[in-house]
């Protein structure tokens, strides 16, 4: 018993478009099935692959992650789902036989052929597909893999870097606090330096002024004290410590006269102004203080004489005359000299009046 046929819009077994109203395929001359038994078949044959298919492709992210570390254990498991699905298409072919009335095997086999060669078809594309998407999901978890390493090198890479970084950072720290050290010691160096040099310009100017005056001392030792008399260049006694009862007689022997003047001559000569009570003073007197000043006759005469100061001691300057012309064998007279008939800033005026003599004994040349 012949069935209509419904023209198909493809064929099962090449893929290709059917004529219509034709009993086979006019590409690869496979019969083409009755319109209820393909129709079903290719319903449950689609149902369960895009079933299977879509079950796989769900969670792409998943596959992805599972793939990449199960690839061979997920293929080999696909391999086993595909026979089920190949044992459960066989079922639907043979429970759609006996729902039409197939009953021997040469007819079913006309029939179910090429839908079972589509189906086998379509599940060799559907395993290509998923194996072409294995080797990708391989090549993405190999470039994975591969940028992983190279993370992992350049995160190895740049920690090492940090590391350097940070000792060299430590070191320059370091660096930095002993160079603070060191111009913080060289500044106080320098202060201290520079106080020492003070200290030095301030004794250098001490030491200057000390030797200016010790110069101005050494030229004029009595710089800025009061006059004063000397008596060969040293301090005289004051005139406070005279008794009353003494006579003080200076012996000046002029520079010209020193070769008539023995020194046994001088020394008889005091032995007897001491016996008769006269005080010798020998030398010559002078002036000491800003300037030093020296006087032989203080009357300034020449020849050999008896200078008196006071007219009151004419009688005392004319005893020892005799006195003197006795030891010296020779004719002395005694001369008055007045202090005040000289000028006030002559300095003979001072030493007669401060110095206590009484008398002078002027041993000239003559």
């Amino acid at each position: 018993m012949v069935t209509n046929i419904t023209p198909q819009a493809v064929c099962l077994a090449c893929s290709k478009p059917l004529t219509p109203n034709g009993t086979y395929c006019p590409f690869c001359g496979t019969r083409v099935a009755a319109s209820p038994v393909a129709a079903e078949i290719e319903a449950q044959v689609q149902k369960h692959v895009d079933l299977e298919l879509s079950d796989r492709l769900k969670d792409q992210n998943a596959m992805v992650r599972e793939l990449a570390d199960k690839v061979e254990d997920v293929i080999w498991k696909r391999f086993g789902r595909y026979t089920i699905l190949l044992g459960l298409l066989i079922s639907v072919i043979i429970g759609a036989f006996t729902f039409y009335g197939i009953t021997t095997f040469s007819g079913a086999s006309e029939k179910i052929e090429p839908v079972i060669q589509a189906a086998v078809a379509k599940t060799k594309t559907a395993k290509q597909n998923v194996e072409r998407l294995d080797a990708r999901v391989e090549s993405v978890r190999h470039g994975i893999d591969n940028l992983s390493i190279l993370l992992n090198k350049q995160t190895q890479r740049v920690t090492e870097k940090t590391s350097e970084i940070s000792l060299k950072l430590a070191a320059f720290d370091a660096s930095q606090k002993r160079m603070t050290d060191y111009l913080n010691r060289a500044d106080a160096m320098y202060r201290q330096l520079d106080a020492v040099q003070k200290s030095l310009q301030t004794r250098v100017q001490q030491v200057s002024n000390q030797a200016d005056d010790i110069l101005v001392k050494r030229v004029y030792p009595n710089l800025g004290r009061a006059i004063f008399v000397t008596l060969n260049g040293q301090p005289w006694r004051d005139k406070s410590e005279k008794s009353s009862k003494e006579t003080w007689v200076n012996i000046n022997v002029a520079p010209a006269a020193t070769g008539n003047y023995s020194t046994l001559t001088i020394e008889k000569l005091m032995i007897e102004m001491k016996r008769q009570n006269y005080i010798p003073i020998l030398g010559m007197f002078g002036v000491g203080g800003p300037y030093e000043q020296g006087f032989g006759a203080l009357d300034l005469g020449p020849g050999t004489h008896v200078v008196y100061f006071r007219k009151d001691e004419e009688p005392k300057a004319v005893a020892f005359a005799v006195m003197a012309s006795k030891a010296l064998s020779r004719v002395i007279k005694a001369k008055f000299f007045d202090p005040s008939s000289i000028q006030k800033n002559d300095m003979r005026a001072f030493i007669i009046n401060q110095s206590g003599l009484d008398l002078q004994l002027c041993l000239g040349s003559q």
